[in-house]
């Protein structure tokens, strides 16, 4: 029987993410590049040797404290600020946006991903975590005056997420567009919370706004840049 490497591969970058590491700490210690990475969680096939070097790298990282473990990770999975700012580098504009618990639970990352990378937006980097009600309200803290935020709060906060940096020229908008309207009904045919989503609330996706809105939210996920 033939090993199914994608699989592997897939379920052990997921696992890795899920201890903290982000996209380009994983891709620098393991040797694996980002793109590789970003095509296997996108659901492209993943060679023995790639599994290999992840496989390797998962098992350093669980017992060498400071070769790849929490050690390590702790003190520097914070990206480095740049003079730009936190949204931009360059004429590189960069968003985030997060595959909510609702895509997350139904194997919809892959799927999400490959949906903003088609529209020319790489990933600049990418976290799988479970927000605390906490960090939810911190988030989402331009809505704490609406009628929804508790259940909003309580929703965001029920599951794993998948987190991404995006970066392109007027990626704020482009990635909003791949999205769709907020309430799946209303969002155009082809988007992703057309074809995805269930609810106003569990519609797959969220995206930043603005150039604002970028900043708070990539700070409230991957730290200050």
């Amino acid at each position: 029987m033939t090993t199914d490497y994608s699989q592997l591969a897939r379920d052990l970058l997921l696992d890795l993410l899920g201890r903290g590491l982000t996209q380009r700490r994983l891709s620098e210690g393991s040797g694996v590049s980002m793109t590789t990475i970003t095509s296997i969680l996108a659901g492209h096939t993943a060679t023995a040797r790639t599994y290999a070097r992840l496989r390797a790298f998962s098992q350093e990282s669980a017992v060498t404290p400071g070769r790849g473990g929490a050690g390590r990770w702790s003190s520097e999975r914070r990206p480095r600020k740049s003079k730009g700012g936190p949204t931009k580098v360059g004429m590189m504009v960069r968003t985030l946006v997060m595959v909510k618990p609702d895509g997350v639970k139904r194997n919809l990352v892959g799927a999400c991903l490959a949906a903003f990378e088609g529209e020319g937006l790489g990933i600049a980097d990418l976290k799988l975590l479970t927000l605390s009600p906490e960090r939810a309200r911190e988030l989402y803290r331009v809505h704490r005056n609406e009628p929804f935020f508790d259940s909003l709060v309580a929703y965001m906060s029920s599951g794993p997420v998948v987190a991404a940096v995006l970066e392109g020229p007027d990626a704020v908008r482009r990635a909003r567009e791949v999205m769709g309207a907020t309430d799946p009904a209303e969002a155009a045919p082809g988007t992703l919370r057309a074809l995805y989503g269930e609810s106003i609330q569990r519609n797959t996706v969220h995206g930043s706004d603005g150039e604002e809105a970028v900043e708070h939210e990539v700070g409230v996920i991957f730290g200050p840049r």
